[in-house]
């Protein structure tokens, strides 16, 4: 029997609360106040919770478990922690900090009509193999592909909000929650045409995983859907060659997928995570306090960053790894046979993402930087402008029942 931690309900037996519908996870020893949260709520990550008290109180804590990862209900107009499920809604919290964003705020109710801005993730950048890809602040597509497919077929694509890529493929993130898919390959292109209230996306070597608004995931290889589909109250996800990481409300990480490297489990052990990156051979996360940890192969140094600072996002290619710092700046490890780690000159970037060779930077202004190899012409974007720069917002209008 359990007591539950949101309504305070004793002595129950089953797994959710029969007063409020808490449910809490299946492996309660070490996770015991998870939630399943509604279709409804947007999972807020810990960094955008800044947003909900003033930066010399830092972040805004749940007053039941002291959890900083939220979701946001559009229904409801509420958060609700992602640690506990305990549900607050805006009113009481506008009560008690005066710079709540626009974002939490809601048309009148007269109207029917609601108004919410969706946070522009970081990857509004993605670099593949042999091209890259942007999106651009009106939701469409720029991508350097030499191919028709996908170069022709992402010209129809609109309201784009974030962009994952493949070996050959390109995946667009609708700001109505579905998926687009465009290039060669694996079989699984079509394979997302089917998804709904997705909030993020990532795609991998020969797989493409989906973050659904509940906190859960969908990922189009069958072997590591069956895992992923045990998983809730995930805030980031990351694909990589064979294998999937999520990052939990809580902090920690897990992994589904082929282990190639043999280190694949050592994510279980990182604590205070924030952000998240998959590659083919390596993968790193950010905590809470900048550092970062990385694991898997390492024969080029791609995972020497212990000495890393102020660091908010990570990404990498076959053998190199790139950092963003907070003050703008990129720094790097690994190989640069092609001057894929030269970024020392790099100023006001807000996003970066890693080819095999090459490494991508979005500037503050909408513009885009490239080093790194360019036979396939994948660093031509040096006249790109107007791309969507994270922490920004693409406004949507939703009719409420």
């Amino acid at each position: 029997m359990w007591t539950c931690p949101v309504c305070m309900t004793e002595g129950i037996e089953s797994r959710t609360c029969p007063k409020c519908q808490f449910c809490h996870s299946d492996n309660f020893e070490q996770f015991p106040t998870l939630v399943r949260l509604p279709s409804s709520a947007q999972p807020l990550s810990a960094r955008r919770a800044k947003w909900l008290a003033p930066a010399e109180q830092g972040l805004f804590a749940c007053t039941l478990c002291g959890g900083t990862a939220f979701a946001f209900d559009l229904q409801q107009l509420a958060l609700r922690c992602l640690q506990c499920g305990k549900q607050t809604d805006i009113d009481t919290i506008l009560k008690q900090h005066t710079n709540i964003p626009p974002v939490l705020i809601g048309c009148s109710a007269e109207a029917r009509e609601h108004i919410y801005e969706i946070p522009i993730s970081h990857n509004v950048i993605a670099a593949a193999s042999l091209f890259t890809a942007g999106v651009r602040n009106d939701g469409t597509v720029l991508i350097t592909s030499r191919w028709a497919n996908p170069r022709d077929a992402v010209v129809t694509w609109k309201n784009i909000v974030a962009i994952a890529v493949g070996s050959y493929q390109i995946y667009g993130l609708r700001a109505d929650g579905t998926v687009v898919a465009a290039g060669y390959g694996n079989g699984q292109i079509s394979n997302t045409a089917d998804w709904n209230n997705i909030i993020a996306i990532s795609a991998g070597k020969d797989h493409v995983a989906g973050l659904i608004a509940d906190g859960t995931v969908v990922i189009t290889d069958r072997a590591q859907r069956r895992i992923a589909k045990r998983w809730f109250n995930v805030t980031a996800i990351a694909a990589g060659n064979g294998f999937t990481l999520a990052l939990f409300g809580d902090g920690t990480v897990r992994a589904c997928g082929e282990d190639l490297t043999n280190r694949l489990h050592q994510v279980e052990q990182w604590r205070d995570i924030v952000a998240i990156y998959a590659g083919d051979h390596h993968f790193a996360g950010v905590r809470k306090d900048g550092s970062v940890v990385a694991a898997g192969c390492n024969g080029r140094g791609q995972c020497n960053v212990g000495a890393w600072t102020d660091i908010v996002a990570v990404a990498g290619g076959g053998a190199h790894t790139v950092g963003l710092r907070k003050d703008g700046t990129a720094v790097t490890t690994g190989s640069n046979e092609n001057g894929q780690c030269n970024v020392g000159q790099w100023t006001q970037i807000v996003a970066i993402a890693a080819g095999s060779r090459h490494t991508v930077g979005l500037r503050r202004d909408g513009t885009v930087v490239a080093t790194g190899r360019n036979d396939s012409g994948e660093c031509n974007v040096t006249r790109w402008k107007h791309l969507m720069i994270p922490g920004s917002v693409y406004r949507v209008k939703e009719r409420l029942p």
